[in-house]
């Protein structure tokens, strides 16, 4: 990879910089919906506003996998990226539980019920003991409402990867019901369910980097939505023009132009001050004028 646009950091040195398609390599399955969507804000913007995050030694996508996937609908051979130590610290692996939302008032019941149809059990267990259970790999998922919770266990012990396909099993089904999932960071799911803001949560259980890295390694995918990666800092609004990424020019000319072009442009940096569930800062953002 050429030379790109270096950003100094206080916790680490950053660059952004234009990386062949073919090289990035995917962890996770795409969502179809919301790759269309995404294909068409790209090829309507004309440009590439966000850069991806990937790992700097492996070249496996850490968040952007849709933008990716894009890029490839529309035949385009570089993205913008910002490369990552994915052994670091510093970069978190987090996960999304979901929403589901219905009209139904026994929702948690058809959840239940259909899980059951599918082969899983289910056995109501206090609130916290489900996270539990959940948090340490004990049950495949849990289901919940502000009043009731479920450990939902296959009839086999699953790895991560097998627990992420049952996840997908069960959104399949619950929409196919008619109920809408949605997808949350595992204190703000806590929050809605408390206040009985949604009809019932499923919750889901950590994956850990080296997971990640092994699961890619045989040539496997997660489950849409199995990880959510934290990092220090992310950059916004990079407006790197399209017609730079078709392939027509070299690597090297493209980081030419993507220097040149952020280095005319004012970064503001933008800090958080909510803190994540692990009690950290939410990570800022560089954002460019």
């Amino acid at each position: 990879m050429s030379p790109g646009f270096k950003v100094r950091h206080p916790l680490l040195d950053l660059e952004i910089a234009a990386e062949e398609g073919s090289r990035l390599k995917f962890h996770e399955e795409v969502l179809p919906n919301l790759l269309g969507k995404l294909t068409e804000v790209i090829r309507a913007d004309g440009c590439i506003k966000h850069p991806i995050i990937a790992d700097a030694k492996t070249h496996i996508i850490l968040d952007g996998m849709h933008r990716v996937a894009a890029v490839k609908n529309l035949h385009f051979r570089y993205i913008p990226v910002c490369f990552v130590d994915y052994s670091s610290d510093l970069v978190e692996i987090g996960r999304w539980y979901r929403m589901v939302t219905g009209s139904a008032e026994n929702t948690l019941e058809i959840l239940i019920s259909t899980m059951e149809k599918l082969g899983f059990t289910a056995e109501e267990k206090p609130f916290e003991q489900v996270s539990r259970l959940v948090e340490g790999r004990k049950a495949t998922l849990g289901l919940a409402n502000w009043r009731k919770a479920f450990a939902v266990q296959g009839q086999k012990e699953a790895t991560v990867k097998e627990a992420y396909d049952a996840v997908k099993l069960a959104e399949t089904q619950f929409k196919s019901r008619g109920f809408k999932v949605t997808y949350h960071t595992e204190q703000d799911a806590g929050e809605k369910i408390k206040l009985n803001r949604v009809t019932a949560m499923m919750m889901t259980p950590p994956v850990t980097k080296e997971e990640v890295v092994e699961t890619v390694e045989k040539g496997q995918l997660f489950a849409p939505k199995s990880t959510r990666h934290m990092f220090p800092v992310k950059f916004a609004f990079v407006n790197i023009p399209i017609s730079w990424l078709s392939g027509e020019l070299e690597l090297e000319e493209v980081n030419r132009r993507i220097v040149e072009h952020l280095a005319k442009r004012q970064i503001v940096h933008l800090i958080s001050r909510r803190k994540t569930s692990a009690g950290r800062y939410a990570p800022g953002v560089y954002v460019f004028k």
